[in-house]
């Protein structure tokens, strides 16, 4: 016989006993009884078993018991009260003194400042004296009055507060010292007095207002008072308002920065006198004061 033929009834022999083996599990299984699992008896030898299974009713206290859930706090934003603006200005801006409409001298953050209210004069000035930072915030000055107060505005939130200025100075000091008059544009004063401006100097020279004026090629010629009130030391001292100070004592002012003003006040402290060059009305003129003891 041909091994082909060998090996095809070779196959056809294993197919025919899988066919015969697949038949006999069928018949067995088919006819197979299932017998169900008996429960294990673990109670101890002599004592028969319990029961634990237990009906839902069992556990109906469970469930009626009250559980008391409190609902989660509902957190809302902090109020931010009408008048926020107002109390920011408050807080942080004290009024000094209201050298006069338009201008005022005030303390910001422990730092003194001279303010200008915002006009068609100064609005184009570089140094801006009519704008202010509060906490952060923009603010213009929009008005000064004399007496009253002063009126600011939040750039940013469109909103005007207006501070008043609460006045408790009973007498003003600044006049009060009087300048001996010895001649025409010549004057003394004690040591003590100038002791006292060089100590007040900073709060003296801002109730002026000055500003550095130029010739007209732009050079700096001097520093220009802008205010001069009839009351104050200044008046009194023969400086007068758009006076333009060019030298004290052979030293040209031509900065207003205050280091520079420092330098200036150290190097003449310890002067017996002192000679002030002004410009007033396109005129030149010598205000010489002389120190007594």
């Amino acid at each position: 016989m041909p091994i082909k033929s060998m090996i095809r009834l070779f196959w056809l022999g294993n197919a025919f006993l899988s066919l015969l083996l697949i038949l006999a599990l069928f018949l067995i299984f088919s006819h197979a009884e299932v017998v169900p699992l008996q429960n294990i008896d673990v109670a101890p030898k002599g004592q028969t078993r319990q029961d634990t299974k237990r009906p839902l009713d069992y556990y109906s206290d469970i469930w009626d018991i009250p559980v008391n859930i409190k609902a989660p706090a509902v957190v809302t934003a902090p109020q931010i009260p009408s008048d926020w603006h107002q109390q920011l200005i408050a807080r942080n801006i004290k009024i000094e003194q209201i050298i006069s409409n338009g201008f005022a001298l005030v303390t910001i953050g422990g730092q003194s400042r001279l303010l200008e209210s915002l006009n068609e004069g100064n609005k184009e000035d570089r140094s801006r004296p009519w704008e202010i930072k509060v906490s952060g915030h923009q603010v213009i000055v929009q008005d000064i009055v004399f007496g009253k107060g002063i009126q600011f505005r939040f750039e940013q939130a469109k909103k005007e507060v207006w501070l008043e200025h609460k006045d408790t100075k009973t007498s003003d000091s600044k006049g009060s010292s009087q300048a001996k008059v010895l001649g025409e544009n010549q004057y003394s004063i004690t040591r003590e007095e100038g002791t006292d401006l060089l100590k007040n100097s900073d709060k003296h020279i801002e109730e002026l207002a000055p500003v550095l004026e130029y010739d007209e090629n732009r050079n700096p010629i001097g520093v220009k008072l802008r205010r001069v009130n009839a009351d104050s030391k200044a008046y009194n001292f023969g400086l007068r308002e758009n006076d333009i100070i060019n030298d004290i004592n052979g030293s040209p002012l031509t900065s207003l920065t205050p280091e520079s003003v420092r330098q200036l006040i150290e190097k003449h402290r310890k002067d017996n006198g002192v000679v002030v060059k002004i410009i007033r009305n396109n005129q030149k003129i010598t205000l010489s004061f002389d120190i007594r003891k």
